[in-house]
């Protein structure tokens, strides 16, 4: 495959920059880089044959750590032995509506002002560049994309109180996709979504009816109350809310799809900081590097923090060693009380020093699944 790439393909990328590439190989480019007509005429060549270069670099980052991992999972018995108790290990059904309320309760609160955002986009819709998977689909009127969303909030609120809540998991995953696939065809990105995406796509199986384990002992045990257990009668309707949100009927839940939520988590993270070390190498160190991001997004705390080289070299690399061990948290479950913390520190860090996100944002709420 390198081969391959070195001798006939990275010459067709120059080619592409020059406008000279067969039709074909133009159509592959405008099917994965929608923007590619616009910025090569802001970049030079070199730009785009780096960018070339990562992508085959990474597939064979991607193949080498898929057979390291095969062959250690042949050879290696404990390692096997762990990933099955990871995978198996029973997840308390209360803990799967507590993560239920959470994810859901994030999804209503990142998409509250969308019905607005969209409206506003519709005004500047000459500037829509559709994503692939939308070209044959026109930007939605602001009544279309407000019902959507009202639709998407529906689902949400279907899913907490436990109606139908595969089926509504399933629309709110489909509907979340969607809406931001229209809000990033304008040539805009927000990678804060990215770890609620792939949760919300993920949910529907751990709140799937037939991972409950049904539990017969007593009617009273099913509506969450054991004999020992059944409050005082003062408490009874505070009990009976707290029952019906975090108390379903059953004892354990899916086993292996938590496990898979925090696994994708995780490898976001991680994403991210190889991205940093896949880039721009040792550089990302350099205080130089760091005090450009903060003079590009420019705070009062940032530009302090710019005057001062050796925070510009602390805080970045305290930062890749967060993002590339946050994964760990997933094998040895009692890190989390180390990792989480860092990370709220690491996002209200970002935010502080530099303007991006905020102090409550998705990545954050996401933590309650490592609980």
């Amino acid at each position: 495959m390198a081969a391959m790439y070195m001798l006939w393909l990275r010459g067709l990328v120059t080619q592409a920059h020059l406008g000279t590439a067969p039709d074909w190989f133009m159509a592959v480019v405008n099917a994965v880089y929608p923007r590619f007509a616009v910025e090569k005429h802001r970049f030079e060549a070199a730009f785009f044959l780096r960018h070339a270069d990562q992508i085959v670099l990474r597939a064979g980052l991607v193949v080498v750590a898929a057979t390291a991992l095969s062959v250690a999972l042949r050879r290696w018995q404990p390692l096997r032995i762990r990933l099955r108790r990871l995978f198996a290990e029973p997840v308390p059904a209360a803990k799967v509506r507590l993560y239920a309320v959470a994810v859901y309760a994030c999804v209503l609160f990142v998409t509250y002002d969308w019905p607005v955002v969209f409206s506003q986009l519709h005004a500047a819709r000459d500037f829509y560049r559709p994503l692939a998977l939308l070209r044959w689909v026109p930007f939605p009127s602001p009544w279309v994309s407000t019902a959507l969303c009202v639709l998407l909030w529906i689902s949400c609120v279907c899913v907490v109180l436990r109606f139908r809540s595969v089926s509504f998991a399933t629309l709110a995953a489909g509907l979340f996709v969607l809406l931001q696939g229209w809000l990033y065809s304008f040539e805009k990105i927000d990678h804060g979504f990215a770890p609620l995406t792939y949760v919300l796509c993920l949910m529907p199986l751990l709140l799937h009816p037939f991972s409950h384990k049904t539990n017969k002992s007593s009617v009273s045990e099913k509506r969450g109350e054991s004999k020992e257990e059944r409050p005082a009668q003062g408490l009874r309707p505070l009990f009976s809310l707290y029952s019906f949100f975090f108390r379903p009927t059953g004892s354990n839940a899916s086993a292996w799809a938590l496990p898979l939520i925090r696994l994708v988590i995780g490898t976001v993270y991680l994403q991210a900081g190889l991205e940093k070390l896949l880039t721009g190498g040792w550089e990302w160190l350099a205080p130089e590097t760091f005090r450009n991001y903060l003079y590009l997004h420019p705070t009062a705390a940032g530009l302090w923090v710019a005057r001062h080289d050796w925070l510009c070299v602390l805080l970045p690399a305290s930062a890749l060693v967060f993002q590339l061990g946050f994964i760990s948290v997933v094998f040895w479950p009692k890190m989390r009380w180390l990792w989480l913390p860092a990370g709220v520190l690491f996002h209200a860090g970002t935010y502080l020093l530099m303007d991006v996100g905020g102090y409550v944002n998705a990545w954050v709420w996401l933590y309650v699944v490592f609980l």
